[in-house]
């Protein structure tokens, strides 16, 4: 036991040792420099020590963070001042939204008023206030709700318009197929472009026949005037018959 006491004693004392030596020719070698009296040179440039090197590197941070946080007070002011302002803004957009979208009274749209430093606020100067909706918009009074529910109703009318459209462009056609015809029957153009036809020829033919005809009838006139006269003379002769044959059945 006392055997390995003293081994690691002697092992202590040399390691003690060595560190002592590397101290002693570190410093005797100016490995590294922790302020000389005399500062050391590189070539010939005084080179500064650590402990200087340290302090301007101190200084440096301190000029660095006065730099920086200078400008992170405003900052933080402006954060926390839009943090208060945000769940009021929120729940401005909030209902203002349900009410452009599910409104069911006719409603009045306005929009913001934008001028050449931004959108008006209730905050003058700012933006983290709420805009003044100030500009009404013609020709919109309706939540989009209502607009869908007419567009579908209007797309509903629509489509039954378009069927009574179709229904009634078969219906045309069908007429359409009776007005021209086919090739197997023809149709009421085709009709009537031959009864013009026919009706033309009979007012020719009426024309050419016209003046026959008033002949004829001026002649079948006197033939009937002369018919009357000689059966006129027919009854005189048939009674003056008559009569004479009264006479010799007296005598």
């Amino acid at each position: 036991m006392m055997n390995k006491l003293g081994k690691t004693l002697i092992l202590i004392h040399v390691v003690i040792c060595v560190l002592l030596m590397t101290w002693a020719a570190g410093l005797f070698l100016k490995f590294y420099d922790i302020g000389w009296k005399e500062p050391r040179k590189d070539l010939s440039f005084y080179v500064p020590s650590e402990i200087d090197q340290r302090v301007a590197a101190y200084y440096s941070v301190l000029r660095a963070k006065d730099v920086v946080v200078a400008p992170i007070k405003p900052a933080q002011d402006a954060w926390f001042e839009a943090t208060n302002k945000y769940p009021e803004n929120h729940e401005f957009y909030r209902k203002e939204l349900e009410r452009l979208r599910t409104a069911k009274d006719p409603i009045e749209i306005k929009t913001f008023e934008v001028k050449d430093t931004g959108i008006v606020t209730d905050m003058p100067g700012k933006q983290l206030g709420k805009p003044v909706l100030s500009q009404p918009i013609d020709g919109i009074d309706k939540s989009q709700d209502k607009l869908f529910a007419e567009m579908a109703e209007s797309k509903t009318k629509l489509e039954e318009l378009t069927k009574d459209i179709q229904s009634q462009i078969a219906k045309n056609a069908s007429i359409d197929e009776k007005l021209k015809g086919t090739a197997e029957k023809p149709g009421i153009y085709q009709l009537l472009d031959e009864e013009a036809k026919i009706q033309e020829a009979i007012r020719f033919e009426r024309e050419y026949l016209q003046p026959i005809w008033a002949g004829a009838l001026e002649e079948a006139r006197l033939f009937t005037e002369r018919y009357e006269r000689l059966k006129a003379t027919l009854d005189r002769l048939n009674q003056a018959r008559q009569d004479q044959f009264k006479n010799k059945k007296k005598i």
